[in-house]
Formats: structure tokens, sequence, C-alpha cells
């Protein structure tokens, strides 16, 4: 009587790890490289899925690569997002949020370019999400709003540099920051989001890491209203040099001198 309970309960995991693998997603990588119109005017994206570049600078070897390495859906926002959005648009301004009820169709947000950047004169990534609507997927009044968390901070203040960090929203086009909206100026448009970040101080390291969100809301220049969120993803980069050799060396020889001083002792 009591392992029946146990039995039903593991097939029932079962069946739904079954049943969750056989369902799709709304994200969907598809790599094609495209010629965007926007405002701003028409970047030519690579259409490739680049996860680490390999690059020397100052004598030392360094890397940059994806982070993630594939990008990550998203179905709600996380607690940064919702406290970082919130608190440079409150509620008691009258900015109000919500989560759309329905998720988005399968292969709705297809990633387009996913593409680490390593030279000695720039590190970043470039990145071309598409929204294709099917069904009844949302059409009208779609924005793009974009958290990002880096320990290089270009706004705050402007041009403030490394090991200044930045958590905060990603409107640095928003006429005097009227809006959430990365499309209030920003490369996007309701069906395409196109950024390209990075740093030329190449020999430090750095972390970039964005969290975005497809939602639907006033126009940019209405005022505060009801954001509802659809669904969103996950992307980034990050940096690193290893010591120049001379100090790696040094480095060795401390640590062999080390492990001998330990191995007198202990004979």
């Amino acid at each position: 009587m009591i392992r029946k309970p146990r039995n039903v309960f593991i097939s029932l995991v079962y069946l739904c790890v079954c049943l969750s693998a056989s369902w799709g997603t709304p994200l969907k990588e598809d790599y094609a490289a495209y010629m965007i119109n926007f405002a701003q005017g028409t970047p030519t994206t690579s259409g490739v899925h680049d996860t680490m570049d390999t690059y020397t600078v100052s004598g030392m070897d360094c890397w940059a690569r994806l982070k993630p390495m594939d990008v990550g859906y998203r179905r709600a926002v996380s607690q940064n997002f919702f406290d970082v959005l919130t608190a440079a648009f409150p509620v008691a301004n009258g900015w109000s949020y919500a989560s759309a009820i329905n998720e988005l169709s399968d292969d709705s947000l297809v990633v387009r370019t996913y593409d680490v950047q390593g030279t000695a004169a720039r590190v970043g990534a470039q990145f071309h999400l598409e929204y294709v609507p099917h069904g009844d997927d949302p059409t009208t009044n779609l924005h793009w709003i974009q958290v990002v968390t880096t320990n290089h901070s270009l706004r705050n203040p402007p041009g403030s540099g490394h090991g200044t960090n930045f958590n905060g929203v990603d409107n640095p086009f928003s006429t005097g920051g009227r809006s959430p909206y990365y499309d209030d100026g920003g490369a996007a448009t309701a069906n395409h989001f196109y950024d390209f970040p990075g740093r030329n101080d190449t020999a430090k390291s750095h972390t970039w890491m964005a969290e975005l969100f497809l939602v639907s809301g006033p126009a940019a220049d209405a005022g505060p209203g009801l954001i509802t969120f659809y669904g969103g993803v996950t992307w980034g980069w990050e940096n690193a040099c290893v010591p120049e050799p001379a100090t790696m060396t040094l480095v060795a020889a401390g640590a062999s001198a080390l492990l001998y001083k330990r191995r007198k002792r202990i004979v």
C-alpha cells in the first residue's frame, strides 16, 4: 500500500519529463546575416554563432567568449530585472507591470547572430534577435527592454570606465530617459533587436550580461502605462588575459620553492 503512491509519482515524473522534451520553445537558433534598416543606420550582421576568440595584447595571451555560450530563454523576468526596472520606472509614477497569460508560440524568437569579438583593439559581442509572430502572438505596441549588468560602466557617470559596476536599464538613447525601451532611439524595431556592446581596454577583464524581453506598452513618448512581458532571453560575453610569461615564470618558481620547503620539513 505504501509503495504504490511512490511508483505512481515516479511514473508521473517520467511522463512529465517525456512530455516536456517533446514540447517546443519560443526560442530558435537560425543563424543568417541580415542588413537591418533602423533609423540610426543599416548595420549588416555577421549571421554566425562564434563562441570564443583568442588574441594577444601587451605580450599577454587573452580570450573573449560568449556567456552563456548559447542564448538562454526566459519565460519570466528575473528578480534583478524586475527590481532594476521598477526602481527606474516605479509604480508610484504610474507604471504597472504584468506577465502575459499565454506564452509566445514556438520558434517566435529567432537568434540570427550571436558572435563574440576578441581582438587587441576591442572585445565584445554582436547580437541580433528577430521576433517572428505566429497565430495569436502579439503584434501591436511592441518594444524591447534590456537590463545590463557589467563591471565596466559607460554611463554612471558617463565614461566612468573599468571597475565601475553598472546594473541598470539599457535605454541610453531614450530622450531624457522617458521610457525603459531599448528601441526608444536604439537599434531595434518591433521585430528586430540588434546590439554590439564592447570595450577597448582589452588587457583588462570584463563581464557583460544582458536580460532582454519583448514587451508591449505605451508609446515611448506617451508617458507611464502598463507594460506586459511576453518572453525573453539572456546573452552576454566576458574576456580575460593570462599573466605575462615572465610573471608566470615567477609564480611557477615560487610554487616550486614552497613545495620544496614543505618536502624538506616532512623529511
